[in-house]
């Protein structure tokens, strides 16, 4: 009896470590399941119908992918946009005839504005559109809240009023398996000492209960933090790094379970050289990191089994050009900032073995024959997987009155393909009307 009470415990602890062991997953953008397994009868398999997207967990712009529709808000725009793949044609979500969206400045009755909305908050979830954004009624303790909306943009509604526990500033909002996972970056005073914390708090998306499931504080060194969420099946990894009094940068990854909110630190690393600037997981578990790459000897780093970090490739090219801005679904993302022409830059795209799969221009050609040709275009940030990257940019009027203080500002959403010519370049959403 003893015996097999022994070995009904080590089972149990087994099958709890598993969970943020790394099983092999299918993973999104690869369009396919674990084998014969079906995202209903393997927990871990990905399941788009309620999985989120890791290409699209950014901190500059938020993003959606369904298989006929693109949605997108960057960093400066007030209301959701989408791209018809059908119809190759885009404009606000709303589907109001006689509304006038973004022409109509703080346009409340448009049901694509979100306002002051978090910027990296789109999710689908079991077909309909979910964001969070900024949101009070005269005497509510609440200033948050979370919305859906249909693809078709009808049926848009308030969901819950979010009540966010003191002390906490999530920077992203993410919804996966029926859930809400917010990542927290904030500095506190503690007992007159200055203090930073990176958090990890959720909240199923049915009522407003949201609970901390990790948190690590230091104290302030002057330093920033650099943290980041990936979604494997039941594991969500919070990967985030900072500088330590002695000048050391500690990189750990906390995996926490789905199901049970438990979290467990697998990795605590002192190998990089500089902060954190991108973090990857794949579906066996193998995580990748990226240094910001102002070191000339910076390296980029993988853990293999959660051990160790250990360099697989290079940063920079042999002529030392390329900083790599970016992880992406299995592409390492690289612009050249050495000799750039404005509105214009090099890029080395490489896969996760090291191989080139492409080094040349990111061609801009998009912009031609707009009234915003002669505006300033600024390359912003960048999503997506080989089968598609996705940039964004940010073109402002130079030209803007006298006396103006904010410069109109507008927003392109280009997607780049690899083909036999090289990238070939396809706009697909232009914001307008940001200030």
């Amino acid at each position: 009896m003893k015996r097999f009470l022994l070995l009904l415990i080590i089972f149990l602890f087994v099958l709890n470590s598993f969970a943020c062991s790394g099983k092999q997953q299918s993973e999104p953008g690869n369009n396919a399941v674990n084998g014969s397994q079906s995202p209903q009868t393997d927990p871990q398999a990905y399941d788009p119908d309620t999985d989120f997207d890791n290409r699209f967990a950014s901190i500059q712009m938020s993003m959606a992918e369904s298989d006929e529709l693109i949605f997108f808000r960057s960093m400066k725009n007030k209301y959701t946009m989408y791209y018809d793949k059908a119809a190759d044609d885009y404009g606000v979500l709303c589907a109001k005839p006689e509304c006038l969206h973004n022409e109509q400045e703080e346009n409340h009755d448009c049901t694509g504005y979100v306002g002051r909305g978090k910027v990296n908050s789109l999710s689908l979830y079991q077909g309909k559109l979910y964001y969070v954004a900024y949101y009070h009624a005269d005497g509510s303790p609440t200033f948050t809240s979370l919305f859906r909306i249909n693809p078709d943009a009808s049926g848009k509604e308030k969901l819950l009023d979010l009540s966010i526990p003191e002390g906490y500033a999530p920077q992203e909002w993410l919804i996966h398996r029926g859930r809400l996972y917010m990542r927290c970056v904030q500095d506190r005073v503690i007992n007159a000492m200055p203090i930073r914390t990176v958090a990890l708090l959720s909240s199923p998306i049915t009522e407003s209960d949201i609970k901390v499931l990790y948190e690590y504080e230091i104290n302030d060194t002057g330093a920033t933090w650099s943290s980041y969420l990936r979604f494997i099946g039941d594991r969500v990894y919070l990967a985030f790094n900072f500088r330590t009094e002695d000048e050391k940068y500690i990189t750990k990854v906390i995996c926490c379970n789905a199901d049970t909110g438990e979290c467990t630190e697998l990795l605590s690393d002192d190998s990089l050289t500089e902060y954190l600037q991108g973090f990857w997981v794949k579906p066996d578990g193998t995580m990748y990191f990226l240094q910001y790459g102002y070191d000339p000897e910076a390296k980029l780093w993988k853990s293999e089994n959660n051990g160790a970090l250990i360099p697989f490739a290079e940063h920079h090219d042999s002529d030392g050009r390329f900083i790599v801005q970016y992880l992406c679904s299995g592409v390492i993302f690289a612009l050249d900032y050495s000799d750039s022409v404005e509105g214009s830059t090099d890029v080395w795209l490489r896969d996760f073995e090291g191989n080139t799969l492409y080094k040349g221009l990111l061609t801009t050609g998009f912009i031609n024959g707009t009234k915003y040709e002669s505006w300033n275009l600024r390359f912003s940030t960048v999503c997506g997987d080989r089968n598609a990257i996705y940039v964004s940019y940010l073109a402002r009027n130079t030209s803007a009155a006298a006396g103006v203080t904010e410069p109109d500002f507008v927003g392109f959403l280009v997607r780049y393909t690899i083909g036999e010519n090289g990238l070939e370049e396809k706009l697909l959403i232009i914001e307008d009307n940001l200030t």
